[in-house]
């Protein structure tokens, strides 16, 4: 008689799970809980742990929610751990400043602004801006304003990431949603910003401000009604400086699709979503759902929160407990987007070459918006294509033929050199 094998039980992943147990921690009151003693009394990998936080841009709400063990945590760690938030929370104010100072130029000049994401959503999301890493300071501008917000922001000091011809300016505003600028001091300061890496790259010491005329990218094509985002937006101060803000429901389903345009790459993401969780009712949520319906973006708002209530054990508003009956594909996706989580960004060269990921084309619920989707991915010319093929406006359209022509051979150059490369030993052959 045959007796059925026992399942396997995988081996438990102590520094995910602390990483995790420690942001929802800290979106709560942080104290000792259960689950954390027992994490700390196992044994942690340190580096790892370390490392983690870095990859995954949690390192204030590490912090905040290891708090309450700072004493049971090893010396080094605990006061690596502590000088990084004090890093982060220096760095944050001075972004805080910078994007006031901005907006008071822009505001001066007859252009509103209303900053998302960064310390604005920290303040909302959060409750505390320190809770919150950002490299950059994102706002969104009206489309027609952007030649002038680029000459104001070069005639301040600021030098654009981005090729000035017409050719490129025009592909980057017919396929792109951000131009990107730095400078290198910090105004008001001879210092460069602190960053919380050990081996930086420069630019991240430097003010990198991308103003947006469109949330997301043409690839990842999402029909918002930016008129009414305009209309919708209320004020709030942020040091002394009146900003627009967009109202609740905007701004939580806007959370929500700037986690999934990427695939959830990173916890960071998860934690925004569940900070809004726990800080907007049931009533702010139930707008987000209408307007989601709309633009075939119900499946993003509720696989978003699912990720925040399954890892970081956020609070499911009752109105996204209702709908989630309504999508059976749910589950998968859930365990597919933190498996992805866990084990890092795209591994397989033509993904990296297009940018495609599984999970984004699996979150459209039409079928149609898949199918742009891969041809978008596929066919989309980037800078190295522009760069290396030049073309005449009038030919651009050419690079639909030639984009996915020259990235196979780009991929099967890949492939060549991996395939003749050195090998690396099997770590388990004797």
């Amino acid at each position: 008689m045959r007796h059925p094998s026992p399942k396997r039980v995988p081996a438990l992943d102590v520094e995910w799970e602390i990483l995790t147990a420690a942001t929802a921690n800290a979106l709560r009151r942080p104290q000792v809980t259960p689950r954390l003693d027992h994490l700390l009394s196992l044994s942690v990998d340190w580096p790892r742990l370390r490392e983690l936080t870095e990859k995954h841009c949690v390192v204030a709400p590490i912090y905040r929610g290891l708090e309450p063990y700072l004493n049971r945590l090893p010396h080094q760690f605990a006061e690596d751990l502590e000088g990084r938030f004090r890093l982060n929370q220096a760095r944050n104010r001075r972004l805080m400043s910078e994007l006031a100072r901005v907006a008071r130029l822009l505001r001066g000049n007859g252009i509103e602004i209303i900053p998302y994401k960064g310390p604005e959503m920290a303040a909302r999301c959060y409750g505390d801006p320190a809770l919150r890493q950002f490299k950059d300071l994102d706002f969104l501008i009206r489309k027609a304003d952007l030649a002038r917000v680029c000459a104001l922001l070069s005639a301040d000091g600021y030098e654009s990431e981005m090729p000035m011809g017409a050719r490129h300016q025009a592909y980057r505003e017919r396929h792109f949603k951000d131009w990107s600028f730095v400078r290198r001091d910090v105004p008001g300061s001879a210092q460069s910003l602190p960053d919380l890496r050990p081996h930086t790259h420069p630019k991240y010491q430097t003010l990198i401000l991308e103003p947006h005329w469109s949330i997301t990218a043409r690839r990842f094509h999402l029909p918002l009604d930016y008129a009414g985002l305009w209309q919708r937006s209320g004020m709030r101060d942020l040091e002394g400086t009146p900003l627009l803000e967009m109202a609740p429901e905007d701004l939580v389903l806007m959370i929500c699709v700037n986690a999934c345009k990427g695939g959830c790459p990173r916890l960071q993401l998860v934690a925004d979503i569940a900070a809004a969780m726990h800080s907007f009712d049931a009533s702010v949520w139930q707008a987000a759902l209408n307007r989601a319906r709309q633009i075939d973006a119900k499946r993003i708002l509720l696989l978003s929160t699912r990720l925040a209530e399954h890892l970081l054990h956020a609070p499911m508003p009752a109105p996204l407990r209702a709908a989630e009956h309504e999508d059976s594909a749910l589950p998968r996706l859930t365990k597919l987007a933190i498996s992805r989580m866990q084990r890092g960004t795209n591994r397989f060269a033509a993904a990296r070459l297009t940018g495609m990921n599984r999970l984004t084309f699996f979150i459209w619920e039409q079928h149609r918006n898949k199918i742009r989707y891969l041809y978008e991915s596929a066919t989309e010319p980037k800078y190295w294509h522009l760069t290396h093929l030049p073309l005449p406006r009038p030919l651009h359209g050419l690079y639909r033929l030639m984009v996915p022509l020259v990235d196979s051979l780009r991929f099967l150059r890949r492939l060549v050199r991996g395939m003749s490369g050195p090998t690396t030993p099997n770590a388990g052959s004797g």
